[in-house]
């Protein structure tokens, strides 16, 4: 276990490009190490921790738990996933608070280091209450731990050269309120400093934005460019860093991770992203290696809104956004091809003609009707793949959402089914301990990954691979399936439990009250830890 006070060894510094993902520290429970899995195994290297000073005399304990507990999963995994502090600036943060976290998870051995330095990043903070190179820089230094700093300070616009001489890089987050040209000329002469400072430029990227608070109020007016024009364009920058923003601020819509942890009041956040995930991947690797991966599996991506920009809610004081008013009323549709198909596209009762599509990665889009979604790829006469998400698209709505539910297919293993979340979503405030409904099924399929339990399709976790070999290189599980079927081949490691018991999903135990694993096994009992804070039972029944 490591020790805080442990510094005699700092971490191995990463080489080269890395992609972090913007990880924002809550108190709601997750399983921790699945989130880490799932972003490694999509080429995600590490979560930037945001961490601010908002109502910390209320929740401190809570926050500074989650970070002790994300930190022990990314060691207890044995791999090589990194972690590093993006100190948020728009709160009260202290210069106390920012050193104490820093010594003590700077030597952590998961703790991002970039050439033999402790990374640090923000969001804002050029007008910081302290000095960032005296108060914080200098003080670590002499502690053991010098700093590679790479600081959000602007997102509006780059700085003249040389305007921060104390940072080694700078991070521009995204500004869709710009509009997608300014917004990327904004990369653009951030990319231009490098020549001329020496330093390194960290971009971000997202998938989309909306937020439906009193205080706040605004929706993407970069609409369908935000992520897949922004990462076409990135890959000409050549940034030296990426961060996806983000893995899971629900708030602002802007997650790419799975729906989980959402808190009660973020209605509009209970749609999946889970697909642009899987399509940011390929730039991933495209980004790390300077060129695009040749297409082995074929896919498609497609997503919207739920509702028209002419909806009417019924129950909404806070109205339509006006960012919105300059999206359109269209379905999206990015394939992903060996070689060139064409598209044809169900909107409601509306069949759209059919539309010619190139080899590579390639997006289309047309106006959507109201009703059911449903996107088939054809070559000739033969059927590539087709899909049908479960999200309709309903003016129904007594609040309204700018979010957009996203959907995937792929052509060897039919669609991936993404659930309609919005009737019952998972929302918390605290650990959740409902079981949600599962299909009833006590078959078992024979997995052929050496290292896996038998897992019920139900249950598993979805890894997003699609053929063994990447599988398994992600360290996940590979099981076929039936044609068609939309539970995952591939799938996230089950936990390890007691010899003797069979992995049970931890909704479906049954406690045997026992508070450690010899206790328990004593009872005849099965023991699996969970994360720390879980409400689930460490020690359940023999199912």
């Amino acid at each position: 276990m490591w020790l805080s006070n442990q510094a005699d060894a700092v971490p191995t510094s990463i080489q080269g490009k890395f992609v972090a993902a913007h990880w924002m520290v809550s108190g709601v429970a997750v399983d921790y190490k699945e989130h880490i899995q799932l972003a490694q195994a999509n080429g995600v290297d590490a979560f930037a921790l945001n961490f601010g000073g908002w109502n910390l005399d209320t929740y401190r304990e809570i926050w500074l738990k989650s970070i002790a507990d994300i930190f022990a999963a990314a060691q207890s995994l044995n791999s090589n996933f990194r972690l590093f502090f993006s100190f948020d600036l728009t709160s009260a943060l202290t210069r106390q608070e920012v050193l104490d976290l820093c010594i003590k998870y700077g030597a952590h051995p998961n703790h991002l280091w970039y050439q033999n330095k402790m990374f640090l990043s923000t969001f804002e903070g050029a007008n910081a209450p302290f000095n960032w190179d005296t108060d914080i820089k200098a003080v670590l230094a002499a502690s053991g731990l010098p700093v590679y700093f790479v600081p959000m300070f602007n997102q509006w616009q780059a700085p003249a050269p040389n305007t921060y001489p104390f940072v080694d890089g700078l991070f521009r987050w995204t500004n869709p309120s710009l509009g997608f040209a300014n917004d990327i000329q904004v990369d653009a002469d951030y990319a231009a400093l490098r020549p001329a400072t020496g330093k390194t430029w960290m971009a971000g990227v997202a998938p989309w934005f909306f937020t439906h608070y009193n205080s706040k109020n605004w929706g993407n007016p970069e609409d369908d460019q935000i992520f897949f024009d922004k990462w076409e364009r990135l890959l000409e920058l050549k940034p030296d860093f990426i961060e996806l923003v983000t893995w899971n601020d629900h708030g602002e819509s802007s997650y790419l991770g799975p729906v989980e942890g959402v808190i009660e009041d973020q209605t509009w956040a209970r749609l999946p992203h889970d697909a642009l995930l899987d399509l940011s991947s390929y730039y991933h690797t495209a980004f790390k290696t300077g060129s695009k991966p040749a297409i082995t599996e074929e896919k498609a991506y497609y997503f919207y809104r739920t509702h028209s920009l002419n909806a009417k809610a019924t129950n909404d004081p806070l109205g339509l956004p006006e960012e919105m008013k300059m999206q359109k009323d269209h379905i999206f549709v990015i394939t992903m091809l060996a070689s060139a198909a064409t598209v044809v596209i169900k909107s409601g009762s509306k069949t759209y003609d059919p539309i010619s599509v190139p080899a590579g990665v390639h997006k289309i889009g047309v106006p959507f009707q109201l009703g059911t979604q449903t996107v088939t790829v054809h070559r000739g006469n033969t059927q590539v793949m087709s899909g049908t998400c479960a999200t309709p698209i309903s003016d129904n709505i007594q609040l309204y959402n700018g979010n957009i539910v996203a959907d995937m297919m792929t052509a060897k293993g039919g669609q991936v089914v993404v659930p309609d979340t919005t009737a019952s979503p998972t929302t918390s405030t605290a650990p959740d301990t409902t079981a949600p409904t599962r299909p009833s099924t006590t078959s078992k399929t024979p997995i052929t990954s050496d290292s896996c339990p038998n897992q019920d399709r139900y249950e598993r976790k979805d890894c997003r691979k699609g053929d063994k070999q990447s599988c398994e290189a992600a360290n996940c599980c590979w099981s076929p399936l039936e044609e068609g079927s939309g539970e995952p081949w591939c799938y996230l490691k089950p936990a390890v439990v007691t010899p003797g018991c069979p992995y049970q999903d931890r909704y479906e135990r049954k406690n045997c009250y026992k508070g450690d694993k010899q206790s328990c096994e004593a009872a005849n009992c099965c023991w699996s830890p969970l994360e720390e804070g879980s409400g689930d039972p460490w020690c359940y029944i023999k199912p």
